[in-house]
């Protein structure tokens, strides 16, 4: 393998051993594989594929410890080159799936991921693909979208915010009796967040100073 592009950093961790990290991305192999090309292609070269952070001790030089994380990617349609997985190892351990990504909205924005517990949770973004407006935990990106108006949230700003989570609150109403958790976001084209409705229902509202 040949880490063409790697960067480098070593400190202490105390007196008997060091800490080094190494990031490495495209091309970590040579030749890189066709998702790494793209990256590549995309001028995206200083996106991180792997980090390794390695314990070592001062008086032996012996390895101590290692753990590995992994982003694989993964092209996605539409020139959207996103995460497929995140993978995590320590030592000499296999690596180990921490997060699976299933979908991207056309703006490059994860519509579906599952935990390793294997619960799927649903994003759904508006604004123009800016936020992420509702955050469904137990339940998949094609059901709740068929609850809304897609092309409502995506012109948010030309609604108030009462309006959109009315909109939002038919993900509650679709769901009714599931185990599904459903939390939903408004924002401001200048400031951000307004208002946050958690699971429970209750609405926790945002205000601003003037700078």
């Amino acid at each position: 393998n040949h880490h063409s592009q790697t960067v480098r950093n070593a400190g202490a961790t105390s007196k008997e051993a060091s800490l080094i990290t190494n990031f490495y991305s495209p091309p970590a192999l040579a030749p890189p594989p066709a998702v790494e090309q793209a990256l590549i292609d995309s001028n995206r070269i200083s996106t991180t594929l792997k980090v390794e952070t390695i314990v070592k001790s001062h008086t032996s030089g012996a390895e101590l410890s290692r753990a590995t994380h992994v982003t694989k990617f993964k092209s996605w349609g539409n020139n959207i080159i996103a995460p497929e997985l995140l993978q995590t190892s320590y030592n000499s351990a296999p690596l180990d799936t921490e997060t699976r990504f299933f979908s991207y909205d056309a703006y490059g924005n994860p519509t579906e991921a599952a935990a390793k517990n294997g619960i799927h949770i649903a994003y759904l973004w508006g604004y123009g693909g800016q936020y992420p407006v509702a955050k469904v935990s137990g339940s998949d990106y094609n059901t709740v979208k068929g609850f809304i108006n897609q092309t409502m949230l995506d012109n948010a700003f030309s609604y108030t915010d009462e309006q959109i989570r009315t909109e939002l609150n038919k993900i509650r109403i679709g769901l009714a009796g599931q185990s599904a958790q459903v939390t939903t976001y408004t924002y401001s084209s200048l400031l951000g967040m307004t208002s946050e409705t958690d699971p429970s229902g209750k609405t926790t509202y945002y205000e601003y100073d003037s700078f």
